[in-house]
């Protein structure tokens, strides 16, 4: 009989995913990138991200050479824009520090900033064959929970303890660890669903302990749901026929993303009065008379992993304004990475 690995190995080298873009390369520069996208986002949203970001930055070298908003604009829509950073981080020390020698084994893969055990686990198993250790992303927890019965909740020391000692264990040999990692990876995903796991189609339901129970979905526990910041943020939108005004973030939730100017509370600490001073400000950088309109658009919320945002946006239509401080001008059709909320209103900016 086959042994656990064996059979995930054997099934992802028959029935699993074997055309995904970054499969074709061995090489730790374009293996990183796409493990560092599939963190928190799924499949399909980052392929063509992927393919994006390699037309722009070929070689670890043109991405250490890249000014970050470059980067951000390709990264805009992922989320998680400190992935963005510590990946151009992570380029910028191979070339400065490793004169251009990428790392292929976990140990030399975690000295690269950004880089958290499971991503380096990966790469060094695709890039190298390397099988010291597991690559442990959600969907590999919920695959060993339900196969060995690992009861608690994602998240939860004790859980992320027993997940890990028995990914430990179950690791194969280097000759199969790329098709088992990827295997472990696509069975989470397409077959080992958080709902309606797809059973009969599963490799290993023979030795899954979780399918004799009444629900193997039950397995692992739920993550329980973080606790949320509301937050109220007023975006001031600056606009004329040629573009928008934007402002370069350098702290809060947007760090290296451009917004218009804008101003953030806590739900529970504004007031419709600090609003509206911070309108009032703006209006007189503006000036009055260069304000043709204004407007208020819909709030609408827009959820963070930590924080809950209701999004307040403004619509001020300018003429003849040349400058706007601490703003820079965009043309509609050449903006920089800007996050969700902010895109979201542009685009309806754009229809208009």
């Amino acid at each position: 009989m086959q042994s656990f690995a064996q059979a995930v190995a054997s099934w992802q080298l028959a029935a699993g995913r074997l055309d995904l873009p970054w499969q074709k390369f061995s090489s730790p520069y374009e293996r990183l990138v796409s493990e560092v996208m599939l963190q928190q986002t799924q499949v399909d949203t980052v392929i063509p991200y992927f393919q994006r970001f390699l037309e722009k930055f070929p070689t670890v070298e043109a991405l250490a050479e890249a000014a970050e908003d470059d980067v951000f604009a390709l990264w805009a829509g992922l989320g998680y824009y400190t992935r963005a950073a510590n990946l151009r981080k992570a380029a910028r020390y191979v070339v400065e520090e490793l004169h251009g020698c990428f790392p292929t084994d976990a140990e030399g893969l975690l000295a690269l900033p950004g880089v958290g055990p499971s991503t380096a686990a990966a790469v060094a198993a695709f890039t190298s064959g390397e099988a010291k250790h597991p690559m442990i992303d959600g969907n590999v927890k919920r695959v060993l929970s339900r196969v060995f019965l690992i009861d608690g909740r994602i998240g939860e020391k004790s859980f992320e303890k027993a997940v890990a000692e028995r990914a430990y264990r179950e690791l194969p040999e280097s000759e199969i660890i790329s098709p088992y990692t990827q295997g472990l990876m696509d069975l989470g995903s397409g077959v080992c669903k958080r709902t309606k796991p797809l059973c009969d189609a599963c490799p290993v339901a023979q030795m899954c302990r979780a399918r004799r129970t009444s629900d193997p979905s039950q397995y692992p526990g739920k993550r329980l749901p973080p606790k949320r910041t509301e937050m109220r943020v007023a975006l001031a939108f600056v606009v004329d026929q040629r573009g928008v005004w934007l402002q370069k973030i350098n702290r809060s939730i947007w760090k290296g993303l451009w917004t218009p100017p804008c101003g953030m509370w806590s739900a529970s600490e504004v007031s419709e009065a600090k609003i509206e001073v911070f309108l009032s400000e703006l209006r007189g950088e503006v000036g009055s008379a260069h304000i043709e309109s204004e407007r208020s658009l819909s709030v609408f919320a827009h959820d963070l992993t930590h924080r809950r945002l209701y999004v307040e946006p403004y619509v001020f239509v300018v003429k003849g304004l040349e400058i706007l401080t601490g703003c820079e001008h965009f043309a509609f059709e050449a903006l920089p990475g800007v996050p969700k909320p902010v895109a979201a209103v542009l685009s309806q900016l754009a229809l208009d």
